[in-house]
């Protein structure tokens, strides 16, 4: 028998996608680039959003992470959520916020509430299921997701050169729509789910 999370990390979008644990959301978006994939649930009522950040084709030996910046475009500045595995082999996710650009990605305390956060690595692929208390209620923001090494437990830089360098865009959680400064695909479609950083 094959997985259908096996079959999911080629030549996949984010409408096709099925989660493994009925998760359902509402609006994706296929990021243009590194192989990543957005999706969530926006809840005007609270001002959060659930979210699911999808990296396919990964080692486990590297680390993503997917943030969103209050106050500007790339990575620094940014909020960011990380995963990565433990020693033991396990996936971890936390959280990091970005103060410069020669930032470790070490563990801390974000600028807005992050009350639930959870990752999982399944056929070459990691995910980032978290719940955001967004500042302000603000569902128009510069989002950033990147990908690198891992070391001793220890992320490394990413690249600076390709894809890592134009990893960043804006997102609407209401429209569900992104923009960047280069074509990348946006897509929006219900899921019924069943089943098996920058300069």
């Amino acid at each position: 028998m094959i997985s259908l999370s096996l079959i999911s990390t080629t030549a996949q979008t984010c409408n096709n996608y099925t989660f493994r644990s009925n998760k359902v959301y509402i609006l994706c978006n296929d990021l243009p680039y590194l192989n990543a994939f957005l999706h969530w649930n926006y809840h005007p009522a609270n001002g959060t959003v659930d979210i699911a950040y999808r990296y396919a084709g990964l080692d486990s030996s590297a680390w993503v992470a997917w943030a969103i910046n209050l106050k500007g475009r790339g990575m620094k500045g940014a909020q960011a959520l990380v995963a990565l595995h433990r020693s033991s082999g396990v996936p971890y996710a936390y959280t990091s916020s970005v103060d410069s650009y020669d930032c470790s990605l070490a563990e801390s305390g974000l600028s807005f509430q992050v009350p639930s956060m959870a990752a999982e690595y399944v056929g070459n692929e990691m995910i980032i299921f978290a719940t955001l208390v967004l500042p302000g209620n603000q569902t128009r923001l510069n989002q950033v997701w990147q990908e690198g090494p891992v070391t001793g437990g220890t992320p490394q830089s990413h690249s600076t050169s390709g894809a890592n360098m134009k990893s960043m865009a804006t997102v609407d959680f209401v429209s569900g729509q992104t923009s960047s400064g280069n074509e990348g695909g946006s897509d929006q479609r219900k899921k019924n789910v069943s089943g098996s950083l920058s300069q």
